[in-house]
């Protein structure tokens, strides 16, 4: 069983990383249920299962999203989504072992996260200094990936579209805490 747990675990993180689709959202939902088999099949203890329930745990949120955001339901579900973030990144996207494709795969999901989703994520009291942690963290993740300097190589392009997204993001997560700040001060 236990190779069985580690195929699904393998073919779930292919679907997320690799899957034809260029839409990160699509091949997250696809990959859902290669990791509900993982979380199915193991606990706490098994070295897979935390990732794979965080894995999970996103592919759901992107999966639920346009139901409960039409039906006015989604109150909550940012938060979450900001914790499980932040664990792929202070575990995958920090661990060098991994292939740079999948590290700058799941940095530019998190970056697209933070930008699009900083007022849902103020809303449900995520506080901004972990978003600015989060941000921070992502950008030295950046810095640590080194890439060829060549316009026509896919990590180059890759690094490069998420870095000219870095400010505008910085820029996002300070508008959707700026009114915060001043009741505050």
């Amino acid at each position: 069983m236990e190779s069985g747990v580690e195929i699904c675990y393998e073919t779930g993180k292919l679907y997320w990383y690799y899957y034809y689709d260029t839409n990160q959202v699509t091949r997250a939902k696809y990959a859902i249920d290669w990791f509900q088999i993982v979380t199915n099949r193991t606990d706490n203890s098994h070295p897979d299962h935390g990732l794979s329930l965080v894995y999970q745990n996103i592919g759901a949120f992107y999966r639920d999203y346009t139901t409960r955001l039409n039906e006015a339901d989604d109150a909550g579900m940012y938060a979450e989504l900001f914790t499980n973030m932040e664990n792929l990144v202070y575990t995958v996207a920090t661990e060098r072992k991994e292939s740079d494709i999948v590290r700058l795969e799941l940095l530019e999901m998190v970056e697209n996260a933070l930008h699009k989703y900083a007022p849902q994520f103020q809303r449900d009291n995520v506080p901004e200094d972990k978003m600015i942690d989060l941000y921070d963290k992502i950008e030295l993740l950046l810095d640590d990936i080194s890439v060829a300097n060549d316009a026509d190589d896919k990590l180059y392009i890759k690094k490069q579209g998420i870095l000219n997204e870095m400010k505008p993001t910085k820029e996002a997560i300070q508008l959707a805490y700026k009114d915060t700040n001043r009741k505050d001060g």
